[in-house]
């Protein structure tokens, strides 16, 4: 998850190493992601970046940020033109 630098003070739980990245430095961040409906509760590692805020809304200006593969790993989700679902991850 990555979210623009302001957005990411408000969520942070705890400080994580900086990375780089093709848009400049990220800074890292632990947040905690909740989705009571789902019965889930995890940590993830994410990151501050303005210039990926900036790239995000540029498609939506709604955006506030972009997510990734290792979130979304944490649930199954489909759907069609008409619907959308979301559940909890089957575990292996």
């Amino acid at each position: 998850m990555i979210l623009g630098a302001a957005d990411l003070s408000l969520v942070l739980r705890a400080s994580a190493p900086p990375i780089g990245s093709n848009f400049g430095p990220l800074s890292g961040a632990w947040l905690e992601l909740a989705m009571p409906e789902l019965s889930l509760t995890n940590f993830v590692l994410g990151y501050g970046s303005d210039p990926v805020r900036q790239a995000a809304q540029a498609d939506c200006p709604d955006f506030a940020g972009l997510v990734g593969l290792p979130l979304l790993r944490l649930v199954e989700y489909g759907g069609g033109s008409t619907s959308f679902w979301l559940r909890p991850a089957a575990t292996p």
